[in-house]
């Protein structure tokens, strides 16, 4: 990417001339992936992580999930953007061996 290019992203982000980020300049991308986002992560802290006895009172839906990946992923290409010079698809990559979280105590080993 040219060096046009990257300062035209950067004034976009921050403003014109400024030397750096400030807190004013990315404090709306963290509002908004809070908003969208907190229902998905209650849920995941009381059902997934800790398998809190007490119910959740809200359960999030997929159009919510989907919203908040969808949000997730614009913050992420655009900071990429601004640091790395890339703006393309974000794509994710599966870490093998991938199951192997789950052998203790949910998987029971093969007794070959």
């Amino acid at each position: 990417m040219p060096a046009a290019l990257a300062e035209k992203e950067f004034d976009r982000l921050a403003e014109p001339g400024a030397p750096h980020l400030e807190r004013k300049h990315v404090q709306p991308d963290n509002e908004r992936l809070k908003k969208v986002s907190t229902v998905i992560e209650q849920y995941a802290t009381r059902r997934i992580a800790h398998l809190d006895q007490e119910e959740p009172s809200v359960i999030p839906t997929f159009p919510e999930l989907n919203a908040a990946l969808d949000e997730f992923e614009r913050i992420i290409r655009r900071y990429k953007l601004l640091l790395e010079a890339d703006g393309g698809q974000i794509v994710p990559v599966l870490m093998y061996p991938w199951r192997a979280v789950l052998h203790e105590p949910w998987i029971i080993p093969d007794e070959d």
